[in-house]
């Protein structure tokens, strides 16, 4: 292919094809020659169940496309400051992952620091969380917005709970408006010249000839499974050993909360993700040690609910990543690339990196393999991390005596989190790696809430005196109360921006 790319078809269904057909149409709208973007549309898996739950990656991601945060709101989607999981280090125990970072540094010395001496040695009780802007402000359903000088000591900020089929109706309706070319159809087969796709032959005889395919059919992979060797693809069952999902709607949460509860059980976990119009729930769980009517019981028996087998969604999940996921003139994004489980907020991340790497690389001319080998090598350094990130909790757990955790907790797990794990334990300290998703506060967050309390820390931390520093943590509580206080609630923040009278969704 020596040409340059005129004509880019995405084949796939619901948010991936939606997302990407919408990205790369505004992404050179306004060029000298602009590219056609087709999208061919699969039949959709959603329902009225389904639900997104997305990191605040996907805020930089809305402001890349320009939309307005309104699309959310209007779609009874919901701000989310973060995941409190209960009963992952035994009965009863809780800890709450945040996007924010911990207290306030001293002397260049990360608070975390202090937090541990204080701890091992000053007989303080607090957890981690309580020195969090947004632990705080979600705690009281208030909105993180900050002043200009916390701003400069906090990361604090939000992911959202998104409506699945309100909010693709109306990234699909925009998509089509700014001139996506829609097809609806089925993939019948594919022909290929010298490893590239050539033209593709839909059930009702038409063709469609690209010179880039955008694989975004989800965990059937039709495009690219087609031109990949046999063991591209790698699982990752023994570290994420939930392979079935359950998917509901309950009644909405008063007052509704800004963050999600990610509840464990004997057989895997259940989540709550509060929308505007509903509680969207989902459970995942091991078929190795229950069947789906007695997961639908314990969810019963949890939520107080009484939802029947008909009333549910069921799925299976197949944990996993593509060693290539650009192949040939065939880019495979989303979860066409990699499959994971609902944990951490991580649905449609996949996507982003999929689309970010892409506009980066994408081909003006030549034959595609150096842009493909770069996607891969980024692509596959980012779904390890992320990989390892949602293995942690897993093998971090205290459940003891159930037979699903047990294993998990004395599982061998990837070298690269291993030398995490040890390292932070050892003396407090993230070995952050290249290509991360979660940051160093986000990775301590986890680690220190499933009980890993760090062995030593810096001996800097010593320069400071125990008054000074029970002073300094008592700034940092007043601090945080005080920024708090002064928040917009998260109803309040809702209301705002969704009183716009514009029809359109963009800026």
């Amino acid at each position: 292919m020596d040409k340059p790319i005129k004509k880019v078809a995405v084949v796939g269904r619901d948010a991936d094809a939606w997302l990407a057909a919408l990205i790369l149409r505004l992404s050179f709208l306004k060029a000298e020659n602009p590219i056609e973007i087709v999208l061919i549309e699969l039949p959709s898996k959603l329902h009225p169940h389904e639900f997104y739950s997305v990191l605040p990656s996907h805020q930089v991601l809305h402001k890349v496309m320009g939309l307005r945060e309104s699309v959310v709101f209007k779609t009874a989607g919901q701000c989310s400051l973060g995941q409190r999981f209960f009963n992952w280090s035994g009965e009863s125990t809780s800890f709450f992952h945040g996007y924010d970072t911990h207290g306030v540094p001293v002397n260049n010395i990360e608070f975390l620091h202090y937090w541990v001496k204080a701890r091992k040695h000053m007989q303080l009780e607090l957890p981690l969380e309580d020195f969090s802007f947004v632990v705080e402000a979600a705690k009281q359903g208030k909105f993180p917005s900050l002043s200009d000088s916390a701003a400069q000591v906090s990361n604090a900020t939000y992911g959202y709970h998104l409506n699945a089929l309100p909010y693709i109706s109306a990234i699909a309706k925009e998509a089509i408006g700014l001139g996506v070319v829609h097809k609806i159809g089925e993939l019948k087969s594919l022909d290929q010249i010298d490893g590239n796709i050539s033209c593709l032959h839909l059930s009702d005889g038409s063709q469609v000839q690209a010179d880039l395919y955008i694989d975004a059919s989800g965990e059937d992979a039709i495009l690219i499974s087609q031109l990949e060797a046999a063991d591209n693809f790698e699982s990752w069952g023994q570290w994420l050993p939930c392979d079935k999902k359950i998917t509901a709607s309950l009644p909405p949460l008063s007052p509704m909360p800004g963050f999600a509860q990610i509840v464990a059980f004997q057989q895997g976990w259940i989540g709550y993700f509060p929308l505007l119009n509903r509680t969207a729930l989902t459970a995942i769980y091991s078929s190795e040690y229950a069947t789906a009517e007695q997961i639908i019981n314990k969810v019963n028996k949890v939520s107080k609910a009484s939802l029947k087998a008909e009333s549910v969604v069921q799925s299976t999940i197949k944990t996993g990543a593509r060693k290539k996921s650009w192949i040939g003139n065939c880019v495979a994004i989303g979860e066409s690339a990699a499959s994971i489980e609902p944990l951490d907020a991580t649905q449609l991340h996949i996507l982003h990196l999929s689309m970010l790497f892409l506009r980066r690389l994408f081909p003006n001319s030549g034959d595609l393999k150096l842009e493909a080998d770069l996607y891969n090598e980024k692509m596959q350094s980012h779904l390890t991390n992320i990989r390892d990130f949602l293995v942690a909790h897993y093998k971090l757990n205290q459940r003891h005596g159930e037979p699903l955790w047990d294993a998990q907790r004395n599982m061998q797990i990837p070298q690269s989190l291993e030398e995490k794990i040890s390292l932070f334990s050892s003396r407090g300290m993230v070995a952050m790696c290249e290509d991360e998703t979660f940051l160093e506060e986000n990775w301590a967050s986890i680690l220190i809430g499933h009980g890993i309390m760090p062995e030593t820390y810096d001996p800097l931390v010593e320069k400071v005196s125990r008054p000074d520093q029970v002073k300094h943590f008592q700034k940092i509580l007043q601090y945080i109360a005080a920024e708090v206080a002064a928040m917009p609630s998260m109803q309040s923040h809702i209301e705002i921006n969704t009183e716009s009278s514009k029809s359109s969704i963009f800026s």
